[in-house]
């Protein structure tokens, strides 16, 4: 059985995410407070560099959502039926990672 390192962890994690779910994690990491799944969705949008839309549909904002919910870089709460994201201590490990890799 082979072994893999955090570091060697956390590259895959960064590279199966890509820009826009990366975006995602930085504007969770910008923001002072928890965001709507919309409101994540907008500061992406924002942030997404190349000029392209980030998200072309809500199709596109469920999927990126549940990725990184799915990977633990996010925790959710769920406030009546709306669900609020903030980076989990693994989104945070991550975007250092990524920044030191620079």
């Amino acid at each position: 059985m082979s072994t893999i390192s955090a570091g060697e962890l956390l590259d895959i994690l960064g590279d199966r995410l890509g820009n826009e779910g990366l975006c995602f994690l930085i504007a969770l990491a910008e923001s002072d407070r928890p965001l709507l799944k919309a409101q994540l969705g907008d500061r992406a949008q924002e942030l997404h560099k190349n000029g392209t839309t980030a998200l072309n549909s809500r199709h596109h904002l469920d999927i990126l959502t549940a990725r990184i919910e799915g990977a633990g870089l996010v925790d959710v709460t769920e406030v009546g039926r709306s669900r609020l994201y903030s980076l989990s201590n693994l989104g945070n490990i991550l975007i250092e990672h990524l920044q030191q890799e620079k």
